[in-house]
């Protein structure tokens, strides 16, 4: 597998139809999704692109060692929280219709050689630390359920949405799902429009069950401070409506379609591709 190390810009996911979220969006959305079919404003951001096999042997061995997560925590693979418009790139959830929020989602992996347990972990949003921020809280249990060394599980919104295949909830996990590459799929059930990923400024903590955070995505300039001292945090400095991935446990966020031209991958750790 390609070392996934790469400095992206914009000039990449231009050549992909993919835009940056321009500050006229960002004011129109400072609290998550406008609306359930959103027309965002977006503007090219130009920029050059590092291939991942120019690194040197030294950088390559820091990349692969960089994750310091100990057993038996899971980490955050890739989440989506800026879902496109339309069913060829925002129906993430392959429910065969588009609603933005139902799109969003979580992907975990556990990237120990050993099974671990899911039960009681939270993922959770900055809304769960804000002030009167409970009604827009994104907050999700995982039950009891064990997670496969290098099995995934994905988590999705579930705002109005009809996800196929098994599908679990906080109250019970379900068997592998086929249409997500065999991963473990959860719905956390919101049933309110105003619980969604902010596109702007979010941060998304995957917490131990007993509250220590473990690993922090962050984007924006945020407005609510995410808790202290994460095992990981990672911020995403460009705001597409891609999904982000990493290519390993250990690896950093790249905007999705730079590395095989896909929106996102939900329940499946994609291989780079190169370009022809």
């Amino acid at each position: 597998m390609k070392n996934d190390r790469i400095v992206v810009s914009g000039a990449i996911l231009t050549l992909l139809g993919v835009s940056a979220l321009s500050p006229s969006t960002a004011s129109a959305q400072q609290t998550g999704h406008a609306d359930l079919e959103r027309t965002p404003q977006l503007q090219q951001t130009p920029g050059a692109a590092t291939d991942p096999d120019e690194l040197t042997p030294a950088e390559s061995a820091e990349e692969e060692n960089r994750l310091n997560i100990p057993f038996p925590h899971p980490v955050i693979m890739e989440v989506l929280f800026f879902p496109d418009r339309g069913l060829d790139h925002g129906d993430a959830n392959k429910d065969r219709k588009r609603i933005a929020i139902g799109e969003e989602f979580v992907e975990i992996i556990n990237p120990h050689d050993r099974p671990i347990q899911l039960a009681g972990y939270v993922i959770r949003d900055r809304n769960t630390n804000e002030p009167g921020g409970d009604s827009k809280a994104f907050r999700f249990v995982f039950p009891e359920c064990e997670l496969a060394p290098g099995q995934v599980a994905v988590l999705f919104n579930g705002f109005r949405s009809q996800i196929p295949g098994p599908l679990g909830d906080k109250l019970l996990a379900a068997g592998p799902n086929d249409r997500f590459a065999g991963a473990l799929v959860f719905s956390a059930q919101n049933q309110e429009k105003g619980v969604a990923f902010s596109n702007v400024h979010e941060w998304v903590l995957l917490e131990s069950p007993a509250g220590d955070p473990i690993d922090l995505v962050q984007w924006g300039e945020l407005d609510v401070d995410p808790p202290d001292h994460p095992m990981r945090s990672e911020k995403i400095e460009e705001v597409f409506p891609v999904g982000y991935q990493r290519l390993s446990p250990g690896g950093k966020f790249m905007p999705h379609p730079v590395i095989n031209g896909k929106w996102f991958s939900p329940g499946e750790i994609p291989e780079w591709v190169e370009e022809e």
